[in-house]
């Protein structure tokens, strides 16, 4: 419809969905039906200089306050030079360039430099202690061989679950204490 969801019924198996638009590169996902599911999937244009594709797919499951990783597999359709790196909405603790962790700039981007092919980015940013869903954003920046400038976004999302079990501290005493855990 209107705002890009469609729904369709399905029966059990696995099958490769591959979606496409006039203007945007086609976007191919692998899915197994067991039941009812929701897909999410995010078409690049054409005239973008880089396809991201995120490991895990789809929403990223998480606790509260803890530590998440995402890893963007950045694949250049043109060589582009000067890539940085700009992540909105997350409290990142490490960005890492092919296994390499790399710092901050003063502008606040995370330097990629030059990407003549396939390269991968690993982000790991604390979540939040609110449950539910929520999303960053990355965006990249870089010009081809000509000065062109491109951007390429793309937003990541991931759910913040609750705890299966619950702490009951006691007060601490000198001797033997009792903590209790439900689960």
């Amino acid at each position: 419809n209107i705002d890009g969801t469609y729904t369709t019924v399905m029966p059990y198996g696995t099958y490769t969905l591959t979606f496409s638009k006039d203007g945007y590169w086609n976007e191919t996902e692998k899915i197994t039906v067991d039941g009812d599911k929701n897909i999410t999937i995010e078409l690049f244009p054409t005239s973008s200089i880089f396809e991201i594709t995120q490991t895990p797919t789809g929403r990223i499951e998480t606790c509260p306050s803890s530590v998440a990783e995402v890893s963007l597999d950045i694949d250049a359709i043109k060589e582009a030079y000067g890539t940085k790196l700009y992540i909105t909405g997350a409290d990142v603790v490490k960005v890492e360039k092919n296994g390499v962790e790399i710092p901050r700039s003063t502008d606040g981007a995370y330097i990629i430099g030059d990407v003549p092919d396939s390269t991968n980015i690993k982000i790991t940013f604390a979540t939040t202690d609110a449950v539910g869903e929520h999303q960053f954003t990355v965006r990249l920046i870089a010009s081809d061989i000509l000065g062109n400038q491109y951007a390429t976004q793309k937003t990541i999302y991931y759910t913040v679950q609750e705890l299966p079990f619950i702490i009951q501290t006691p007060e601490w005493s000198i001797g033997d204490n009792t903590l209790t855990i439900i689960e």
